[in-house]
């Protein structure tokens, strides 16, 4: 970060060879803003057709659809399974409750109480 004598800052970025494939390669660092230009000016050569962007479009929506759908499925197993183990609950407090568990001869103290 260049700070000047009047308060202001500018903050400096620059990319370099990291030389891993050429260890004499010759080229300097770069400030960002010229690899920018040096980007923008090789991809200024490009075309994308409508037809291929239209393509590209549903492709990658495509998958998101079905994550969705995927989702919405496991959402609607659980609330299916909470269904199953509240219904079950409820028997067992039932039967807990039930004038003939009074002797816990249906369900006993220990097992009602006990953590699963």
């Amino acid at each position: 970060m260049k700070r000047y004598k009047n308060g202001s800052s500018h903050c400096y970025i620059y990319y370099h060879c990291t030389k891993r494939k050429d260890k004499n390669c010759p080229e300097q660092y770069i400030e960002e803003k010229d690899l920018e230009a040096q980007i923008d000016f090789i991809l200024a050569k490009f075309q994308i057709t409508e037809e291929f962007k239209d393509w590209a479009i549903r492709f990658v929506n495509e998958p998101r659809e079905d994550e969705e759908s995927q989702r919405v499925e496991s959402a609607s197993q659980k609330h299916k399974r909470i269904g199953e183990i509240t219904k079950q609950l409820e028997s067992m407090f039932l039967k807990y409750t039930s004038p003939a568990n009074a002797e816990g001869e249906l369900i006993p103290d220990n097992e009602y109480r006990r953590p699963r």
